[in-house]
């Protein structure tokens, strides 16, 4: 039995290695991902809302969530079968053999943005009718970032679980499952993230007031989310194998039994 889970060093240089692995196995697919995320992101730039009050104006950003939630999906299902199964995959393969996994992988993760999204949504549209203090709105925003935060790392192993169709799998398994996870997951995360995030930063920075600068800049986000949705597929699995392992023994897919 393994007691004590990968440390966020090892857990990160696991992330790196394993999404690179998965990239050199499944290049087409990592390539339609890139180009996808890119789109998005260009369209995503051109399209902010002047008034992020204004709730139409977002709900029009709606569709691009759904598409980036298709595409996160898509990718990560296969990054998960690769590193849990040693499964390489097409999207056309992966659409055929595993349509049914990708649809539920996209549902969950659809309700968790789309909480998110109302919820920040909801806490706009309060500071307009009853206005607020800058310090209570701030304070909001970031008790509500923390719990959604600490909610979507506790139910994190749902993912890899529904992508390698686990039986019984819930989220309610999955909960207990992330018990002692978080803090390594955003400890991990952070040695993952950052460099990802200054990429994109610097890129924009660097590309301001360029001719070519938006289709540049839409092309380095679009990397850094590839990189980001692979890296974190991969953090997930590590952490999934490491929870069935400690509780199942060799029984690697199922989640939450005791």
């Amino acid at each position: 039995m393994i007691d004590k889970p990968p440390g966020a060093f090892e857990l990160a240089k696991e992330a790196f290695s394993g999404a690179a692995a998965a990239a050199r196995a499944m290049p087409a697919l990592f390539l339609v991902s890139f180009l996808l995320f890119a789109a998005a992101s260009w369209f995503t730039e051109r399209s902010q809302p002047a008034d992020p009050k204004d709730a139409l104006a977002v709900a029009s950003l709606l569709p691009v969530v759904v598409f980036g939630a298709i595409v996160s999906s898509v990718l990560a299902v296969a990054v998960h079968r690769f590193y849990l199964l040693s499964e390489r995959n097409g999207l056309m393969s992966l659409l055929e053999r595993h349509s049914r996994t990708v649809a539920e992988f996209m549902v969950t993760m659809l309700a968790f943005n789309f909480i998110l999204i109302i919820t920040m949504q909801i806490l706009r549209l309060g500071d307009v009718e009853r206005p607020l203090t800058v310090l209570i709105a701030f304070l909001l925003f970031v008790v509500v970032c923390l719990v959604f935060l600490y909610g979507m790392l506790r139910l994190s192993l749902i993912f890899p679980a529904i992508a390698v169709e686990t039986p019984g799998r819930s989220l309610a398994s999955a909960y207990r499952a992330g018990r002692g996870l978080v803090w390594r997951q955003i400890c991990a995360g952070a040695l993952l993230a950052v460099p990802l995030f200054v990429l994109p930063l610097a890129a924009r920075l660097a590309l301001a007031g360029s001719p070519a600068g938006a289709v540049a800049a839409a092309l380095v986000r679009g990397a850094a989310t590839l990189a980001l949705t692979a890296v974190f597929v991969v953090l997930a699995s590590r952490l999934f194998v490491w929870r069935q392992e400690r509780w199942n023994g060799t029984d690697a897919f199922r989640i939450g039994a005791t």
